[in-house]
């Protein structure tokens, strides 16, 4: 019993020895968090006074010469336009000289953000022959694919930028954010966050490049909804009937005009043998299973991060595994628009962990070892990055750092305030003729059912925090519970 007692003591010290070096990995590069280390004050444009407009964001602008922008039926065709930035010390106008003008290939993007009436753009930058060409954009890192996301649905503008934030000081990479304000054919659009789209870069996640000899390389997959790609592979878990009709894996790298037959062949019988080891009898054993395949790390802190901000699609859409030859699968973080009760279709309570339910993430949780990993890592971060303290510290930074943009965004978009209790008060158009455009327009932008939409943007920030906090201590009251998710009871018949 003592040797039990003592092995048991050395495995914990191990985990938690493993999960500090982790928290201060000396390889991890430093986090730039806009709000914290720009150098111009959102008063800039106080000192002007001139109604010409101004700003202490980066602005961005693109002119597509009235063409039509293509992308709402999810096809990847783009139109060529031309995207301006102005980036300056002192504030930013549109009479400045800017910062460059390069041309861009463009289209709307997302699933269900795709019909709100604020669009968000997928970018790739190009050079005057109109080939791909890697453009440091807002002080990020030189690369050709951007994201350029418009917060509609999410009325307090900074899901995405401190979720991906926190994400970046916890794991070894998460998407680059910043904030500007963007034109389109001289037409102000509010308030967007400038995402790096996760691609294969040495900035981003630096996979192996194609080995035209052997026909394999590294790879990035995408775990979404399903839709008619042609990137779409078969998996093991795709051909066992693991994910559902809804889902579909689509490699991301090699791109389209890369992914060669053989290429395909090579991802889907490499990453099918990653998933046999996961789902069979050994995917606990220490030789045989999954940790010899996968960067556990990632996948315990995408676990936490993820469950803490309640961002339920996660593991199943927009989830995104990477792997070099050679290397072990990784996981990274991608569109937290729905998290803290952000959820367009119903209100999502407090209570509860959805990652033990997801593909993958639905074997990891039997494993005793896997779940100990994420109850102490959680714990550990509780102390630092995640605290209630630190975070709606950021939230209060970030708000006071946005300062007059809020009031500019909502200039153009702050009918989504009101709408939504209009309707809800009034249901005469239930039964009109506009009934069927009503319900469009309330499928389209607005929380449902309609109560859940805030009336302001203080009340969109404190319902905001008030979700963070109690789903917080939700989480440090139940963290422990986890181990009834692996204990051997449950789980008998997937141990060898």
């Amino acid at each position: 019993m003592k040797r039990k007692l003592f092995l048991f003591g050395l495995c914990f010290l191990i985990i938690a020895l493993a999960l500090t070096a982790q928290t201060v990995s000396p390889q991890r590069k430093a986090r730039v968090v806009q709000h914290r280390q720009t150098a111009v004050s959102p008063q800039v444009c106080e000192i002007n006074g001139s109604a010409e407009f101004c700003t202490h964001l980066p602005i961005l602008k693109l002119n597509t010469g009235t063409q039509a922008i293509p992308g709402e039926d999810h096809s990847h065709d783009r139109i060529l336009a031309e995207l301006t930035v102005w980036d300056g010390s002192q504030g930013n106008r549109l009479s400045d000289e800017p910062a460059f003008t390069t041309p861009a290939a463009i289209r709307y993007r997302g699933n269900s953000s795709l019909h709100f009436d604020k669009k968000s753009y997928s970018l790739v930058t190009l050079n005057d022959e109109g080939e791909k060409k890697k453009q440091s954009l807002l002080g990020m890192a030189a690369d050709e694919e951007w994201v350029l996301n418009g917060p509609f649905l999410d009325k307090t503008l900074m899901r995405n930028y401190i979720a991906m934030n926190v994400a970046g000081q916890i794991m070894d990479y998460a998407p680059n954010v910043r904030y500007c304000e963007l034109f389109v054919d001289d037409q102000y659009q509010g308030v967007y966050l400038l995402m790096e789209q996760i691609s294969r870069s040495e900035e981003r996640i630096n996979v192996t490049e194609i080995n035209e000899k052997l026909q394999k390389t590294g790879y990035i997959v995408r775990l979404d909804r399903k839709h008619d790609d042609p990137e779409q592979i078969n998996t093991f878990t795709d051909y066992t009937y693991i994910l559902d009709v809804t889902q579909a894996m689509d490699v991301k790298y090699p791109g389209t005009e890369k992914l060669t037959e053989p290429l395909r062949a090579f991802i889907e019988r490499d990453l099918g043998e990653v998933e046999k080891a996961l789902y069979s009898f050994d995917y606990d054993s220490r030789d045989f299973g999954y940790r010899q395949l996968l960067d556990v790390d990632s996948f315990v802190d995408y676990f936490i991060i993820n469950e803490f901000f309640r961002n339920v699609d996660a593991g199943s859409y927009s989830t995104y595994l990477y792997r070099s030859l050679g290397g072990k699968v990784g996981i990274c973080v991608w569109d937290f628009n729905n998290m803290l009760d952000n959820y367009q279709e119903i209100e999502l309570p407090v209570e509860g962990f959805f990652m033990p339910d997801k593909p993958w993430f639905f074997m990891l949780c039997k494993d005793e070892y896997f779940i100990e990993r994420v109850i102490q890592r959680y714990k550990l971060l509780r102390q630092s990055v995640l605290s209630e303290t630190a975070l709606l510290a950021m939230i209060d930074e970030t708000q006071t750092y946005l300062g007059p943009a809020i009031e500019r965004n909502f200039e153009v978009w702050g009918y989504t305030f009101e709408r939504p209790h209009e309707l809800e008060t009034d249901k005469s158009w239930q039964t009109g003729d506009q009934a069927g455009t009503v319900l469009n327009e309330i499928d389209r932008n607005y929380l449902q059912p309609l109560s859940r939409n805030p009336r302001t943007y203080e009340e969109a920030v404190n319902a905001m925090k008030a979700y963070l906090s109690a789903r917080g201590t939700w989480m440090d009251e139940h963290i422990d519970s986890l181990r009834h998710v692996a204990h051997e009871s449950v789980n008998k018949k997937y141990n060898h």
